[in-house]
């Protein structure tokens, strides 16, 4: 949680520091491995923004496998991806 003192609410921030990492794949396509190359190698930021990375990079990396015409695991689909950060990344964010 991140704050300062003249902030009255705190904001919730989630740091990755492997978030490049993260959506490594073995053989994929040009445009997906342009995306991935532009990610940091670490996160520090609103759940918000961690959310919208991982549907762009999950939707990217579907596009991939199908034009590779390789079946694309489970693991790799963006309620997977989601499921490594806290529950705040879903849908509703709750602060504690």
């Amino acid at each position: 949680m991140a704050s300062t003192s003249t902030m009255k609410k705190k904001i919730p921030v989630l740091i990755e520091v492997e978030l490049k990492k993260q959506f490594q794949i073995g053989k994929q396509a040009k445009n997906t491995h342009k995306l991935r190359s532009r990610l940091p190698e670490f996160f520090i930021g609103k759940p918000e923004l961690l959310t919208a990375i991982v549907r762009v990079m999950c939707d990217a990396a579907n596009k991939s496998m199908k034009e590779k015409k390789i079946h694309m695991g489970p693991r790799r689909k963006t309620g997977f991806m989601q499921m490594k950060w806290p529950s705040g990344l879903t849908q509703n964010l709750t602060v504690r």
